[in-house]
């Protein structure tokens, strides 16, 4: 009992001297309380509980005191509570394991369901990074994450992503920036997606523009449904419309030109105010700067052109070219390109860049050089019958393409010439003419063929004539006969043919018209015409030459009849030195006729 009341007492005497101090120290050394405090309590063992209780409990204290704390041990939130004077505020700390609080340094046990970041009112979600707005997530679909994005925004749907992305956008609806200054002077405009630093920049009215890059499209004001895939490209563009640049740099110049298509690094690069222009490529079209309408297809195609509607394919076909309305297929620079053509008067040429230069009709021209060249021109064909072949066909008639109308007799139908340099130009110097011959009519075209050369005095004229009917002119070109030569006639001759055995006599098939035989002695003296029915018509002069030696004439088949001989015969005997001597054997179809010329 003593010692329990000398505690009373010595606790009583510490209380009525700290009360009177207007401080109360509870400990066990008698140290006084701080003048700071109204309760010190101190101790080095023990520590001080102060009321525990449910959440339910707590909340079952009727008008709490404004900084009223309690210890709540459930059911949830558990830890040190205290009244603010409006509502009861948690202590906790990020080793709290409440499943309800977001921590800095992360949670667990977190459900899809049960936990998020956000409001549960009809009231954006705002992010501040030293009190500036640095982020907002509206109920409207709007998504700004950045230093200053969106930070007038008054639209909706609209996602802007990085500092000052979309930080203009008052009423623009739809766009989306990713990236630092995307997009950042857009006001009004709407469905753009801009992805990288700088991309679309200045875009202010423009709509429905896609830029995917550093800086691309980054100077566009109100451009319309552009495309830029790469760092710099469509950089300049302001006004221009419709245009697609792949490639970095692609397209970089341009500033109002509409309607091109670039892909491919550098290219028209330069490219200002062209239009309608497309270049696939490395620098395709590289240089153009106001040329329109052009189409280069392969790396450096076209790269210094400045002309307009030139179609360049291969690589660097076109290069250097300046004009305009070109064709070039070429896989390098040299020129002539294998084909060059000329859109404004339709004229195409093989290797040359000067197609008609020497003949003013010509629209095709196939150049080449060096000592055996091949062939210009081959036309190959198979076929598994016979009726079919290569063929080079003309086509004529009068009126128009669109509208042909009937040839008249007399027309010029065709022609196959050949030119060649005199020293100062090309001239005409051999060819085949090709006239409409007679009355024209259904399925009727009848035609005159006549073969023409140049003399050594400069004349060019008609050396032979077929006509219609197939008479055929030799110097003249109206032949009334089946053979009309006007002038003299020389044929083919053999001089000296050596003879044969009875049994092997040398053949005459293929000798020339005029024969002329040298028997070798008696025996070997014998000469054989060919079969009569397989070479009707045909005729050979024969001279036996020899002053000593008879020549004997037999034939493959039939009988030889000799003059007006109603007998025939299987020999003919050409004596030496007296008539006959020389003869004329002519086929019938059957037998040979043998007239004797001396």
């Amino acid at each position: 009992m003593k010692p329990c009341l000398s505690l009373l007492l010595l606790i009583s005497a510490s209380f009525i001297q700290n009360v009177s101090a207007q401080s109360l120290s509870v400990n066990t050394d008698g140290s006084s309380a701080n003048a700071s405090a109204m309760l010190d309590v101190k101790s080095t063992a023990k520590g001080i509980l102060i009321p525990r209780m449910t959440r339910t409990e707590r909340n079952a204290i009727a008008s709490p005191a404004t900084g009223l704390l309690i210890f709540q041990n459930g059911p949830d939130s558990i830890g040190f509570h205290y009244y603010d004077g409006t509502k009861w505020t948690w202590l906790f700390s990020n080793a709290n394991a409440d499943s309800l609080a977001w921590r800095t340094k992360g949670n667990t046990g977190t459900t899809d369901a049960g936990n998020f970041i956000g409001t549960l009112d009809n009231v954006p979600l705002n992010i501040k990074v030293n009190n500036e707005k640095s982020g907002r997530v509206a109920p409207s679909g709007e998504t700004f994450l950045g230093y200053q994005a969106g930070s007038v925004n008054t639209s909706n749907t609209n996602t802007g992503i990085g500092y000052q992305s979309l930080w203009n956008n008052t009423t623009g609806s739809n766009n989306t920036g990713i990236g630092v200054n995307t997009l950042t002077f857009n006001t009004t405009a709407s469905n753009n997606t801009a992805v990288g630093y700088n991309a679309l920049l200045n875009n202010i009215t423009g709509n429905e523009n896609v830029a995917v890059g550093t800086d691309a499209l980054r100077s566009n004001i109100s451009g319309t449904k552009n495309i830029a895939l790469a760092g710099g490209s469509l950089y300049t563009n302001n006004t221009g419309d419709q245009n697609v640049a792949i490639g970095y740099f692609s397209l970089f110049g341009n500033t109002t030109g509409s309607k091109n298509v670039s892909v491919g690094e550098g290219g028209s690069v330069s490219n200002t105010t062209g239009n309608d222009n497309t270049g696939l490529g490395f620098h395709a079209l590289y240089s153009n700067v106001t040329g329109s309408g052009n189409t280069a297809l392969g790396i450096d195609a076209g790269a210094f052109t400045t002309g307009d509607n030139n179609v360049f394919v291969g690589r660097q076909a076109g290069f250097s070219e300046t004009g305009s309305n070109k064709l070039y297929i070429a896989n390098s620079a040299t020129n002539p390109p294998i084909i060059y053509g000329d859109f404004s008067n339709k004229t195409l040429g093989f290797g040359t860049i000067t197609p008609n230069s020497t003949y003013g009709f010509a629209k095709v021209e196939i150049a080449s050089e060096g000592f055996l060249a091949p062939t210009d021109l081959l036309i190959r064909n198979a076929a598994d019958n016979a009726g079919y072949a290569p063929g080079l066909v003309f086509q004529h008639a009068r009126g128009t393409l669109a509208a042909p109308v009937t040839v008249n007799n007399g027309d010029y139908l065709g022609a196959i010439s050949t030119m060649n340099y005199d020293g100062t130009n090309y001239i005409l110097s051999a060819g085949l003419d090709i006239f409409a011959d007679g009355a024209i009519a259904s399925g009727i075209m009848p035609t005159r063929l006549m073969f023409n050369t140049m003399n050594t005095t400069g004349g060019y004229a008609s050396r032979l004539t077929i006509k219609n009917d197939g008479k055929v002119g030799i110097a003249t070109t109206a032949p009334n006969s089946t053979l009309h030569v006007d002038g003299s006639i020389a044929v083919g001759t053999t001089l000296n043919l050596a003879g044969g055995t009875s049994g092997s006599p040398v053949s005459l098939l293929n000798q020339k018209s005029y024969v002329g035989v040298l028997p070798a002695n008696a025996t070997d003296n014998y000469y054989q015409l060919p079969d009569p029915t397989a070479y009707p018509g045909r005729t050979y002069i024969i001279r036996n030459n020899s002053a000593v030696d008879a020549a004997n004439i037999v034939t493959a088949a039939g009988l030889l009849f000799p003059g007006n001989s109603n007998v025939g015969g299987a020999t003919y005997t050409l004596n030496p030195t007296f008539s006959p001597k020389t003869v004329m054997a002519i086929s019938d179809g059957a037998n040979w006729t043998i007239m004797v010329q001396n």
